[in-house]
């Protein structure tokens, strides 16, 4: 070896000398004072009782969240710092449960690096010594309740990372001056409005994460994005943004993550969206995009999650989506694509979610479905699809969510037979399919998975079916708006996790079993009240989920007393008995039930006093008992002063509060027992359930007790048994001022017939309904709606725009597009659920009228009451029709 190299090793000795002499002094100095200082400050505007800190020591590097470097390895002894101590570098406080107000001492630890007080209670205005910290390199502000406006410049030139999210931050888009370094921006979850401000694109070239979604957002996304060259998760989703995508955001090429959902962009999705080759996730629902869907999935290898939702596309499945092997999630609900579902499943080999809802497809279901064979969730719901379930979706084994609901389906047999070969399934929706057919029964054995079975307004004939009980993990069961028969069984009560039970209108009888108010889940202190499922996924869009805890049995002809037993239900939140036959008094251990929010008794038999234990239910909004026997006063304590007073009509011997004083005889009535009527339909309800709701509900009773209909248990009149007392007015009724005359003799289904009904003598109220039935002798065999002339006058007095809503248009907008006649009753109830493209048309009315503001309710569940009403007239025309073929008609 040289002389050179003999003479480095003594140097080397030196410096390893040197290093470890720093290092063993370091280990012996404390926190700068200056920092001290800072950290007690800081603890003077904040409620630390959560922090264990020693506020004793002196040395605060040792204290919880706070670490600390040495003067000599931050370079501060070059510059001539008198204290040499260690100075603080990172203040991590997340989820300490601090409170209150952060105070300007911040400003002192001018060497912090990293300063996380995320997921804490923090609140009010930021202190402006926070953005004095110049050589902060990583802030976290956020899932705090810090409000006030931010400030529209800051100046933290060493930040890499910036986030502020979910809190309540006020102002414009923060500008960030000379952060050059700048990664990370995420101020998403806020309240900052204005437009968008690209420059940040040139001031932080190096920008990775931009997230400035559930905002205020307004106007276009502006152009400039195409100089974030580096740009991979761009989140503007959930503002109000508009207009069309810029050319240049199309340019980011190493883009991974695109959400620009829930905000009102417009216009074609442009085909050089498949330029982002390097994108794995797109999300462009809930807003209004339009025209085709481009050919755009050859190019996007990568797409693993679509989601075009919400939007007005048009035309076909696009071919290409079959060549996306990685899709795992599509989502093209609720748009108006068309033509037959054509997957080619044997590309996608991983596809798990499978949205195409509430679109115009036609056809059968697709038979290669079963080849998409990791498919977990599958809605099909709400299209024009028609025959038989395929056989190969028994294969489907990883299959979890189907729905099938709102088509026209047929032979629910052979579907549940093949179903039940699908060993994961936990929810099936097969709701409004199947027509008039009968439910299966023993034949169907398995079904040990199902959580959701929900098939309502299918109008299937038969028993609540015994298969049902082997599913022992069942929450949610509805079969209401069928035409079942029997008694309620009592195994229901042996489903020991069943928090969700919709029976209603339907034809049971007999009393109600014991065990139904048996049911744990509704009882047990720590039973979950929504229904778990065992998929992530399925969680974040099953309508299911949000269901309240209820028992749902009204329109039925359920007789007995009401079992004082369901004041044990202490979970449930809904307890509907309306419409029966029930009769005795209201139990007093109703009180029992300290969750629930609605309780209807309305429309039965029920004698006696309205329980002042009800008082208690302090968290009920609904109270109803409308069209019973009841007497004595009113409870005055709790909620009932909130009630509406139509929840308590019809029970001529109450007293009090809106009625005459106790004690006071009651004033005899105008009108004969026989004309006395239950207004549940209209005003117990009220209009948040759709003016359709009343309108079918009127019709019914009018057309079935006057044709006898409801004696020969036919059609929707056989659950009419709580109206009984009804009857028409005839020509010799003079009972009313308002009410035209009625010439003597005159028919149902020859010429107008208007009936009313007398109402307490302290309302105002005077209804009637007027509708016209017309013969057409040279139409055979066909049913025609054409105007069908359904008029409410008088409904509500103030509420002036009803009659105008009403008269004249309810049935001639059901199929608007084509006056047309239909070959059978199916093909009409076809048209009526929107099949033939009169539902699209209805909604666009329907929203168009002044009405729909009082009606409160989606144009879907207007259009099923609307539905009703006109089934109702097409039974009674079936039941009644003549040799000479009939014609539901009106006059000009």
């Amino acid at each position: 070896m040289g002389s050179s190299g003999i003479c480095l090793i003594p140097s080397f000795v030196i410096v390893l000398c040197c290093i470890q002499a720093h290092l063993l002094n370091s280990q012996n100095l404390t926190c700068s004072s200056k920092d001290l200082i800072s950290l007690r400050g800081l603890l003077e505007g904040l409620d630390s009782s959560v922090l264990d800190w020693d506020q004793d020591s002196a040395d605060c590097c040792r204290w919880l969240g706070i670490k600390c470097m040495s003067s000599f390895a931050l370079g501060l002894n070059e510059s001539g710092a008198t204290d040499l101590g260690q100075r603080i570098v990172q203040l991590n406080l997340s989820n300490t449960g601090l409170k209150g107000i952060l105070p300007k001492y911040l400003g002192g630890l001018d060497q912090l690096r990293i300063l996380n007080l995320s997921s804490n209670s923090l609140s009010g205005a930021l202190p402006p010594d926070l953005f004095q910290l110049h050589n902060l390199e990583v802030l976290d502000l956020s899932r705090n309740v810090f409000s006030e406006s931010f400030p529209s410049i800051v100046n933290l030139p060493s930040i890499q990372v910036f986030n502020i999210s979910s809190n309540s931050f006020t102002g414009s888009q923060p500008i960030l001056v000379g952060s050059r370094n700048l990664t990370s921006f995420v101020i998403s979850h806020n309240l900052f409005s204005g437009p968008i401000n690209s420059s940040i694109c040139e001031s932080s070239p190096l920008l990775q994460v931009l997230d400035l979604s559930s905002n205020n957002f307004i106007g276009k996304i502006p152009i400039g994005f195409r100089k974030c060259e580096s740009l991979t998760d761009v989140l503007l989703h959930s503002n109000n943004l508009s207009g069309n995508l810029p050319e240049d955001l199309y340019e980011l090429s190493s883009v991974m993550r695109l959400q620009l959902h829930k905000n009102r962009l417009s216009g074609d999705l442009n085909p050089m969206v498949q330029n982002l080759s390097n994108l794995v996730h797109l999300d462009i629902s809930n807003n209004s995009f339009s025209g085709a869907i481009p050919e755009i999935f050859t190019n996007l290898r990568k797409l693993e999650y679509f989601s075009a939702g919400s939007n007005y596309f048009t035309g076909s499945l696009p071919a290409s989506v079959t060549s996306s092997t990685s899709l795992l999630h599509l989502d093209l609900r609720s748009n108006l694509l068309n033509g037959s579902i054509d997957l080619n499943c044997s590309e996608l080999v991983v596809l798990r979610y499978l949205d195409l809802a509430s679109n115009q497809f036609i056809g059968p279901i697709p038979d290669n479905l079963s080849v998409c064979s990791k498919l977990e969730i599958i809605n099909l719901g709400k299209n024009n699809l028609k025959g038989l379930v395929p056989s190969s979706l028994k294969n489907l084994q990883a299959l979890s969510y189907l729905s099938l609901s709102h088509n026209a389906l047929f032979n629910i047999s052979r579907a549940l037979e093949i179903l039940q070969h699908c060993s994961n399934l936990s929810t099936l929706v097969l709701a409004s399919n199947f027509y008039g057919e009968a439910m299966p029964g023993d034949q169907i054995q398995e079904f040990s998975s199902l959580r959701v079975f929900s098939m309502p307004n299918c109008n299937v004939s038969g028993k609540i079916p015994s298969w049902l009980s082997n599913s022992t993990m069942l929450k949610v069961l509805d079969l209401s708006r069928n035409h079942l028969t029997g008694t309620i069984p009592a195994w229901l009560g042996s489903l020991l996790d069943l928090t969700y039970l919709d029976l209603s209108d339907n034809f049971l009888a007999g009393e109600i079993p014991l065990n139904l108010t048996e049911i744990s889940s509704l009882i047990q202190e720590n039973s979950p009240l929504i229904a778990r499922f065992q998929k992530t996924e399925e969680l974040m869009f099953n309508e299911f989920f949000t269901l309240p805890p209820s028992i749902k049995l009204r329109g039925n002809r359920l007789s007995g007393n009401i079992l004082p037993e369901f004041g044990q239900l202490k979970l449930i939140h809904i307890l509907d008995l309306s419409s029966n036959c029930l009769s005795g008094a209201i139990p007093q251990n109703l009180s029992g039930m300290e969750n629930l929010e609605i309780l209807d008794l309305s429309n039965n038999s029920l004698t006696g006093r309205i329980p002042n234990s009800l008082t208690k239910l302090s968290f009920m909004s609904l109270f109803n008992v409308a069209n019973n026997h009841l007497e004595g006063p009113i409870p005055d304590g709790g909620q009932f002063s909130t009630y509406d007073k139509t929840q308590f009509e019809g029970n001529s011997g109450l007293c009090g509060m809106y009625f005459l004083p106790c004690g006071q005889p009651q004033a005899p009535s105008s009108a004969t027992p026989g004309k006395q009527v239950k207004k549940s339909g209209i005003s117990s309800v009220g209009l948040p359930f759709g003016l359709g709701a009343a309108v079918g509900f009127l019709l019914t009773i009018t057309v079935c007790f006057m044709r006898g209909f409801y004696s020969k248990g036919k059609g929707f009149g056989g659950k009419l048994n709580s109206l009984r007392t009804f009857s028409p007015i005839t020509a010799n009724d003079n009972t009313h001022d308002d009410c035209p005359n009625v010439e003597s003799g005159s028919t149902v289904l020859s010429q107008e017939t208007i009936w009313n009904w007398p109402v307490p003598a302290s309302s105002k109220t005077i209804c009637f309904v007027m509708f016209t039935w017309m013969s057409t002798p040279n139409v055979k065999g066909f049913f025609c709606v054409k105007a069908c002339r359904v008029s409410l006058f008088l409904f509500e007095c103030e509420i002036s725009d009803v009659h105008e809503f009403a008269s004249d248009q309810i049935c001639q907008y059901l199929n608007p597009r084509s006056m047309r006649c239909f070959n059978s009753t199916s093909d009409l109830i076809l048209c009526l659920q929107g099949k033939t493209g009169g539902y699209d048309e209805w909604t666009r009315y329907l929203l168009s009228s002044p009405t729909s503001k009082r009606l409160k309710t989606a144009p879907y569940s207007i259009y099923e009451n609307i539905q009703k009403t006109c089934l109702a007239i097409i039974g009674v025309c079936d039941f009644e029709k003549p040799a000479s073929e009939q014609r539901i008609g009106g006059k000009d």
